[in-house]
């Protein structure tokens, strides 16, 4: 569970509708009164506050300023403020924009020794709004209507593709009886990208303000407007899509007219009520507590990301790991030789309680994470087994979630707004040019920019390893036409970058050494066609026996029986087919010799040379590829 959903599960829990009523009204002024602290933190103490006083205290005292206003502050600036915190006080604990936990008192906990030093500390600071953008719009067709510090904070909406314009629509004088304000999808294409020079034709979308709008009314249209599609953003992160707040999601009203008040007031910018549901509940004009489907901690979120977004002020990034290595889970060698490393490892563990558990996890890791290359995945699930164990690894049901492990290079995070929390663990890979690259799980990375994650998030898809057709130059393969998809058709073209051509004999009678032609290219590679059969599978496991040939040095003295060179096991052969074929996207299943060779009971170290299957299954992958 996040913060966020932390913060709505205290929230839900108020089992009396009208107490519930009541602290959901006291918790948004306690957002409201408090903008020094982000929305995040002013969350979190008004839920440790919550906690620490009851509800008795609350509702006795919910016209009291002190019961929203409790100013809760750092130790050194109540220092500075003249006061002393006693050592028995009970700090409350915010999360900052580095992940660390940061402790805070409140006046109730603090003692005045020094009288001339109070004032020192502003406990009211509010945020300031940054200067549009160089290029940017500074809305002037709005200046007659909005004030100056509004307009900028509109400026900023750029930033997510977006502007604030005028509906051009006919004035004739008869009174606008439909919506003022409205989101208009302009560009939804990957064309669309974030810049300050964004206009109402490039923009991704566009806000409209119908011109019947005036003066405040114009301010509260746009926060509603930007907060239905932030808060569809966030809706569409939990969904794993892209959503906007036009009809794509299913945004409450109500959520939307909490973030706009709630924005509007933490700005300075007024109380605006985006509809009659918002004025009736913050207005406490009935006793009734909010839906159960409004989602707090989304609320909560959104404030955060649209108090970023406004101020033109995202919070900072953290530094990456710099030039000193960081601790890493890898052992010496894996980043520069994963093949040998892990081979070695798992020889080594095969005689160990859990042997086979290892092999299995390794084998599907690197089998349904075909995002990455093949030495890194073996690198990263190797460190992966390592840290979590058998007990995690060794979980029968890990297929479905093995290929959804979420590790991205720690300088993809930095991009998506996420830094490495502190005292994290790092994973190491070999990069392309035989640089260490280092990874980072999900679990280990804090959001430092949360507008750039929530974007970042929202418009990810998955990014498998490039693939290429075929060359100009290589057999057209009518043959096979009819026989495999167009894409594998490509990847039996691309076997003629290896001087090597599938070829469809009639049946078996062939079978001689001769006829592979291993002397002089271009190498035929025979297939023989079973009806109703993919040969696909034939073709990579053949394919697989002459790689492991070469990988052995005896690709030109082996003997070769059933076009088979006899060099390499079956299991091994087996292995590495199975390897290229899941991470090609072919139908992926474990034959019965890749189960035999997993299954198998003889512990003697090397019976399965595990270094070597890995390279092969990545040079026949390779190959496949172009």
């Amino acid at each position: 569970m996040n913060q966020f959903d932390a913060i709505n599960a205290h929230l839900q829990l108020i089992t009396l509708p009208e107490d519930r009523a009541l602290v959901q009204r006291w918790f948004l002024r306690f957002l409201v009164a408090n903008p020094r602290y982000s929305a995040l933190q002013a969350a979190e103490i008004a839920v440790q506050v919550l906690s620490r006083w009851g509800m008795d205290v609350i509702r006795d005292s919910i016209s009291e300023d002190w019961i929203t206003r409790p100013l809760p502050a750092t130790r050194r600036e109540w220092e500075s403020d003249g006061y002393r915190v006693p050592r028995d006080a009970r700090p409350l604990l915010v999360t900052g924009v580095d992940g660390r936990q940061r402790e805070l008192f409140l006046l109730f906990d603090v003692d005045l020794v020094r009288e001339d030093l109070v004032g020192a500390v502003d406990h009211e600071p509010g945020r300031e709004i940054a200067e549009p953008a160089e290029g940017a719009s500074d809305l002037g067709q709005f200046a007659l209507h909005i004030e100056e510090r509004e307009r900028r904070a509109f400026s900023h909406l750029w930033k997510v593709g977006t502007v604030l314009e005028w509906a051009d629509v006919p004035v004739d004088g008869d009174v606008h009886l439909g919506p003022l304000g409205w989101i208009e999808p302009v560009n939804r294409n990957s064309s669309c990208r974030p810049q300050p020079t964004l206009r109402a034709d490039t923009a991704c979308f566009c806000l409209r303000i119908h011109p019947d709008a005036e003066g405040p009314e114009i301010v509260g249209l746009g926060l509603s407007l930007t907060a239905q599609l932030l808060i569809a953003w966030t809706q569409g992160r939990r969904a794993g899509e892209q959503l906007c707040g036009n009809g794509e999601a299913q945004v409450s009203d109500l959520e939307v007219g909490i973030v706009t008040w709630v924005v509007g007031k933490r700005l300075g910018f007024g109380a605006h009520h985006a509809n009659v549901d918002t004025f009736r509940f913050i207005e406490n004009h009935s006793d009734f507590p909010a839906p159960r489907d409004v989602d707090w901690g989304r609320i909560v979120e959104t404030v955060s990301v649209m108090e970023d977004l406004l101020c033109g002020d995202l919070n900072p990034t953290l530094p990456v790991p710099g030039q000193e290595r960081p601790a890493t889970d890898a052992g010496p060698g894996l980043a520069h030789d994963p093949f040998g490393v892990v081979g070695s490892e798992l020889a080594l563990f095969k005689a160990d309680e859990h042997g086979e558990t290892a092999e299995r996890w390794v084998l599907d890791f690197v089998a349904e994470n075909p995002r990455f290359p093949l030495g890194t995945a073996l690198s990263l699930g190797w460190q992966l087994y390592r840290r979590w164990g058998a007990s995690v690894a060794g979980d029968v049901h890990r297929l479905d979630w093995v290929g959804t492990v979420d590790v991205r290079p720690v300088e993809e995070w930095a991009l998506r707004g996420w830094v490495p929390r502190p005292g994290a663990s790092l994973l190491v890979a070999p990069g392309t040019h035989g640089q260490e690259v280092y990874y980072l799980l999900h679990d280990d990375a804090v959001v430092a920019d949360r507008l750039t994650s929530l974007r970042s998030v929202a418009e990810d898809t998955p990014r498998p390893l490039p693939f290429r057709p075929g060359p100009p130059d290589a057999p057209a393969l009518e043959d096979f036409a009819e026989l495999v998809s167009p894409r594998e058709l490509e990847m039996l073209r691309n076997l003629w970058r290896g001087e090597v051509i599938p070829v469809i004999v009639a049946d078996r009678d062939t079978e001689s050494e001769a006829y592979l032609n291993r002397i002089t290219p271009p190498y035929r590679l025979p297939v023989v066609v079973e009806e109703g059969v993919n040969p696909m599978h034939a073709i990579i496991e053949r394919l697989s026996n002459w790689v492991l040939a070469w990988e052995l040095g005896v690709i030109h003295s082996a003997p070769v029986i059933g076009w088979r060179y006899w060099a390499a096991s079956e299991w091994e052969s087996a292995l590495v087919a199975h390897l290229a074929t899941c991470r090609l996207g072919i139908d992926c299943e474990r034959s019965a010799l890749v189960e035999e060779a997993l299954g198998r009971r003889d512990t003697v170290p090397g019976l399965i040379r595990w270094g070597m299957v890995y390279h092969a299954a990545a040079e026949v992958e390779d190959l496949l590829r172009g």
